[in-house]
């Protein structure tokens, strides 16, 4: 095959930068290589029922029969790569349309340019189509980390009732090693292609059949036959080092068995992110997915029993999404999760989850399976008790991210160390937004399109965005409505919840019977903290509150003024209001939900005013200007810190103040509260992800 340089040209990408795209530490490199290279083919699927037929083989190839194909770099990787046979990946799809589209970018139009094109030869292009994956164009740049640097790319489509193959080339090296192979062949980005001369010097895929399938039998691939479509992405030279391992083993040495093989691994990581549609004839947006290592096709009755139970939790959903009736489980349950005024029908998705014990999750004799986290995360978590964990998934049926801490969880009581709460979310992805969509005026904006704007390259979370200029802090709500739904359900709480009632019937009771009060007792000045005369105490891991002097009144609303150490964990802090009873704090949602006392919050947030933000340490000013948060739809921003208002969910009292972006600073400022009833007693609460202290 002829070589092409890519040339130099403003604003162009060299491969160090390009491996360096795709930055997630987090997840071992198989992992993000099953969730690209199995969302390329899903993405690619043709239309109709079925399944799309995903294969990883790992084999090895004699190294002279591959390295004379790849022209201008032949002497450089025989010296790198002097023994007789190295392994090499394939993954390879069918019941795809193939990479389809122009062979070259003088065939393109700025509306069309094709999957050939976007794969082989361009970077950062997004996939369009509704429901697919990709919305970034850079998961790709994994394949050039798992050997030398280069793919081979192999397909075959079908245009007009004609079979046509297509085989091209691309390497992408860190230019900046002293032994890169491309360094003195021209232009030094670390970036070629081989394929067949085009026009310009450029390259183009090879077409021709028997050429193609000459490379092929050197690679140790079959072509595909008959009325196959699909693509095969061939990776040379794969590095033994791609699996991960946990130093020195756990507690008792115990390394997960699946980390024995590149193999085992991959069969693992296909059912840790696909889970919902591997294997799942249920499936509902498409054709589901069937997938093999090595040819071993994998069966739902092989799967790990967490990812079993993901599976199953999955189609539980799937029976509410779809109105058919769901099995009968006992202890599952499925609860939809509402939103208002931002859809056009509240159900933003569905809730599934149960809690499981050790003989549920197989893991006594004599099957003796690891925990889920091992399963989940490739590791124990060292406490005497399991936080809940949540999967949350879209359209494409790829679990996004399993969430044990933050927002996704907080409030939802931990179990003992014998039982485990999973849950997976399940986006309605066909509910539209009120809001019009932000590139297509007139044309429906789905929930989808919303959940796919609010992942990064990598795909590993949402985060809310914001189109049109406006917060819809979709995500967050979902996460707030989500993890009381479950707590609501998974907390023994009805006996508290009378006491509750009984409370504030009682004070209700005494609003008649005695002469007022006033406003109720305010938060007391809570005890100074660690830090000095005068100090309030600025050192440690969580978030503290103090009041600064004893409340005061103003025009009928009570102020505070306050000092907050916002504490050291990267994560919001919440500021929340909270009514004291005899059975504890209750706040805004749990007070209106149905379970609670069902009517308005009786407190609620005026104006909370910030007068400064200091580092704790040197306790220098760093706003210029007051900032006012009046409006709960309308944040308050300055210098990256971002104040937001929080309202309860049912009756839209405003009840809380969450705090982005601050980390070891103390903020200063004041909060104006209205009692609707004079017979309650305030609490304000600070959460953060880690720590809860009440002023």
């Amino acid at each position: 095959m002829k070589i092409e340089i890519a040339r130099h040209e403003r604003m162009s990408e060299t491969g160090s930068s390009l491996v360096r795209l795709l930055q997630n530490h987090d997840m071992p490199v198989l992992d993000l290589l099953v969730r690209e290279a199995v969302q390329n083919s899903l993405d690619a699927a043709l239309d109709g029922p079925g399944a799309v037929e995903v294969n990883f083989f790992i084999r090895t190839f004699e190294t002279s029969q591959v390295i004379k194909h790849l022209e201008g770099i032949q002497d450089g990787l025989a010296a790198r790569y002097p023994e007789r046979e190295y392994r090499l990946m394939e993954i390879r799809d069918s019941n795809t349309h193939g990479l389809t589209g122009p062979l070259h970018e003088s065939q393109c139009t700025p509306e069309h340019y094709g999957n050939l094109i976007k794969l082989i030869y361009q970077i950062g292009m997004p996939q369009q189509k509704a429901g697919s994956g990709g919305s970034w164009g850079l998961g790709k740049t994994v394949y050039f980390r798992l050997g030398a640097g280069i793919v081979f790319y192999y397909s075959r489509i079908c245009e007009d009732g004609i079979y046509k193959s297509r085989f091209a080339a691309c390497m992408v090296e860190d230019e900046t090693k002293a032994d890169a192979l491309l360094k003195n062949l021209g232009s030094n980005r670390g970036i070629a292609w081989w394929g067949q001369l085009a026009a310009n010097g450029s390259t183009m895929p090879l077409t021709d059949e028997f050429v193609i399938h000459e490379i092929l039998n050197d690679l140790g691939a079959r072509p595909f036959t008959g009325t196959q479509t699909g693509t095969a992405v061939i990776i040379p030279f794969l590095r033994n080092d791609l699996r991960p391992e946990i130093e020195g083993g756990d507690s008792t040495g115990y390394q997960p068995p699946w980390n024995s093989s590149d193999e085992e691994y991959i069969s693992v990581a296909l059912q840790r992110w696909y889970a919902p549609r591997l294997m799942n004839p249920k499936y509902v947006h498409g054709k589901w997915l069937k997938a093999a290592v090595n040819g071993q096709l994998i069966s739902v009755d092989q799967f790990l029993p967490v990812f079993k139970i993901i599976h199953d939790l999955y189609n539980y959903g799937l029976a509410h999404m779809t109105n058919s009736e769901p099995p009968a489980v006992p202890d599952i349950y499925c609860e939809s999760i509402r939103l208002r005024n931002v859809l056009h029908s509240s159900e933003a998705g569905w809730i599934s989850f149960g809690k499981f014990s050790r003989t549920d999750l197989w893991m006594g004799p004599p099957d003796n399976f690891p925990s889920p986290w091992v399963q989940i995360l490739g590791r124990e978590l060292p406490q005497d008790t399991n936080p809940p964990v949540v999967a949350y998934t879209r359209k494409p049926g790829m679990i996004v991210g399993y969430e044990y801490t933050g927002r996704w969880v907080d409030g939802i009581p931990k179990s003992d160390k014998d039982h485990y709460v999973i849950g997976i979310f399940i986006a309605n992805s066909n509910n539209r937004l009120v809001e019009e969509h932000p590139r297509l005026p007139g044309q429906p904006f789905l929930l989808e399109e919303y959940l796919r704007g609010c992942e990064k390259a990598d795909h590993t979370s949402w985060t809310d965005w914001i189109p049109n200029k406006k917060y819809l802090d979709i995500v967050h709500r979902i996460q707030s409505n989500l993890s009381r739904r479950m707590s609501g359900i998974l907390s023994p709480k009805q006996e508290v919840k009378e006491m509750q009632k009984d409370a504030v019937l009682g004070r209700m009771l005494a609003k008649f019977l005695l002469p007022p009060e006033g406003f109720g007792r305010g938060p007391s000045p809570s005890k100074k903290l660690p830090g000095g005369p005068g100090r309030t105490g600025v050192n440690g891991t969580y978030a503290r509150f103090v009041s600064l002097s004893s409340p005061r009144y103003d025009d009928d609303l009570l102020c505070i003024d306050f000092e907050l150490f916002t504490g050291k964990a990267n994560s919001p802090i919440m500021i929340s209001l909270a009514v004291q009873t005899e059975s504890g704090d209750i706040e805004g949602n749990e007070w209106e939900s149905g379970d609670g006392v069902g009517t308005p919050f009786p407190v609620s947030i005026k104006k909370a005013v910030f007068s400064s933000i200091a580092n704790a340490k040197s306790q220098s000013n760093e706003l210029s200007d007051k900032l006012e948060l009046v409006n709960p739809a309308v944040p308050a921003k300055s210098l990256g810190y971002v104040f937001r208002g929080i309202t309860s969910s049912t009756f839209n009292r405003f009840c809380g103040i969450e705090i982005e972006g601050a980390v070891n600073k103390v903020i200063k400022g004041s909060i104006w509260i209205k009692p609707e009833d004079r017979g309650v007693r305030l609490a304000i609460k600070v959460d953060a992800l880690r720590g809860v202290a009440n002023a």
